[in-house]
């Protein structure tokens, strides 16, 4: 062979074609660009002119409000009664928000706020009155090209400013990075730029070991059975471990609908299925989620159960618990 290098040329083809991004921009901003694209190449022909880009994911700032509310919503709920006694109101920054574990609506709504500001999504801290919270209601108003959306970091539900169905009745306060007001009136006649956030500019994420996330499952599903025997009054339930096992691969599996899953099981049994998804807090609240669904009650004669959990950590000391419980009934 000649001392010189190969090269190997290798063409790929997708079948189907690869769908092009959706562009998300405004017409009118995709008009400007055009315009000026055209009037800068008559003018230099030769010269490289870029209005518009499409960054590596292709996501849109709506999905992103969605992603953070839902992980905001995460975070276990408690009271500053609770977590702090004596006390009526306490607010605390993200960093130790985080650390503690669980915080009210405002520390939700704060949290949130500073991950949208952070990828600079303009938004702001909304405090009113809401369903059901009450007078205690913090939200998140977002301002996008496309309209204003008010976000609840307490479910992780986005609504529309022009939704009739938005549980915010009333707005109070709104909270801005340089400035703040009532529904009407600002704090100060103009922006304050000398403001020193007292929050960290980088909030640490430890991860929770997977060990101790097994570990932590096994005593949810201990607990939960034990308390299901007892809450149980025609007889010892019988648990079937091939549909926990079933239910178990539903819940780490959400690509797939349950229905599938289900089909060869309910060949042979009728099948009463409800999963609940709460953030962690204690295994009591585990065990109370599951008793609300009601399956233990069925007089169904020789009824069978079936119990899967699953713990995911998203971020820091948070932990999602999704738990599914089935009922199946012997076909006859």
């Amino acid at each position: 062979m000649p001392d010189r290098r190969s090269y190997v040329k290798v063409l790929i083809a997708f079948d189907p074609s690869m769908v092009p991004p959706r562009i998300t921009a405004p017409r009118r901003v995709l008009h400007q660009c055009d315009s000026w694209s055209k009037t800068c190449s008559a003018m230099h022909d030769g010269r490289r002119y870029t209005a518009l880009v499409t960054d590596i994911n292709g996501a849109n700032p709506r999905q992103t409000i969605e992603v953070a509310a839902r992980l905001a919503s995460m975070v276990p709920f408690v009271s500053d009664p609770v977590l702090f006694p004596g006390s009526t109101d306490l607010w605390t920054t993200t960093e130790k928000f985080l650390s503690l574990g669980c915080g009210d609506e405002e520390e939700h709504a704060t949290l949130l706020c500073c991950w949208l500001l952070s990828c600079g999504i303009p938004c702001c801290l909304v405090l009113g009155f809401a369903l059901p919270e009450g007078a205690r209601a913090a939200y998140v108003l977002v301002n996008l090209s496309d309209g204003i959306y008010l976000v609840n970091p307490s479910d992780g539900s986005v609504y529309s400013s022009t939704d009739a169905m938005c549980p915010l009745t009333s707005v109070g306060t709104i909270v801005a990075p340089r400035n703040k007001s009532s529904d009407w009136k600002p704090l100060f006649d103009k922006e304050m730029d000398d403001f020193q956030s007292i929050q960290s500019s980088s909030v640490p994420y430890t991860q929770v070991s997977e060990d101790a996330l097994i570990e932590l499952r096994s005593s949810i599903e201990r607990d939960i059975k034990l308390r299901f025997d007892e809450a149980r009054q025609y007889g010892i339930p019988q648990w079937n471990l091939m549909a926990s096992r079933l239910l178990r691969e539903i819940l780490q599996d959400e690509q797939r609908s349950a229905d599938d899953r289900l089909t060869r099981l309910r060949e042979s049994y009728a099948v009463t299925l409800c999963s609940v998804t709460i953030p962690y807090r204690n295994i009591q609240d585990c065990v109370s989620a599951v008793l609300r669904c009601g399956l233990h009650t069925t007089t169904s004669a020789s009824p069978q159960f079936a119990l899967a959990v699953h713990l995911q950590s998203p971020f820091g000391h948070v932990i999602s618990c999704s738990i599914a419980i089935a009922l199946l009934t012997l076909k006859i």
